[in-house]
């Protein structure tokens, strides 16, 4: 179930979104509108308003600064949502300050879930306001949200975590022969 709006403008421009993350997105009950040029979003952005921009840009370095600029001049409350692999994480904070609002990693399916259900959640909130003023004096709201948070942390981190081993063996080792001799060991006596 969707929280807030739920039409996700995709900007695919190098058909590095998978089927599998369109149908995942469209199985949570979102209108996923796939567009492969960025001027053609520009145009889908003011004739249809949609309620997030999901960017996936194989060069971010080239352009992707601009571009999230003229949404920002379009739309300044749209939240803008990068997908990026794990080597283009260097352009995040260059693009925040320009404007975009989140970004999720490529195979973290459940944290890109997580970041745009909280970008639409808090899409219609002045941006300057600090998101823990808004839920100060609701206590439910404030647990709310930390669950959200701690769900989507776990889920990540046990994605990430190696297998659990089948057995755990225990070493044993023999004392030493010179402990085997009466010699004092360290911590007696």
């Amino acid at each position: 179930m969707t929280v807030g709006g739920n039409d996700i403008l995709v900007v695919n421009t190098d058909n590095r979104i998978d089927e599998y993350v369109l149908h995942r997105l469209k199985d949570d009950g979102y209108n996923v509108h796939q567009v492969a040029v960025e001027a053609d979003s520009l145009s889908h952005i003011r004739h249809t308003n949609p309620d997030l921009v999901l960017i996936s840009d194989s060069n971010p370095e080239n352009g992707l600064l601009g571009f999230i600029k003229e949404i920002r001049a379009i739309r300044l409350q749209l939240p803008i949502v990068l997908l990026l692999n794990a080597d283009e994480l260097s352009s995040v904070v260059p693009c925040m300050e320009q404007g975009a609002t989140d970004f999720a990693l490529f195979g973290a399916e459940d944290l890109l879930l997580h970041v745009i259900k909280r970008n639409l959640r808090y899409a219609g909130v002045d941006r300057r306001v600090n998101r823990e003023a808004l839920v100060a004096d609701n206590m439910e709201e404030k647990l709310n949200l930390l669950i959200h948070d701690q769900q989507a942390g776990f889920r990540v981190q046990s994605n990430l975590m190696p297998d659990a081993p089948s057995c755990i063996c225990l070493l044993y080792t023999s004392p030493s022969p010179r402990d085997q001799r009466g010699s004092r060991m360290p911590g007696s006596g």
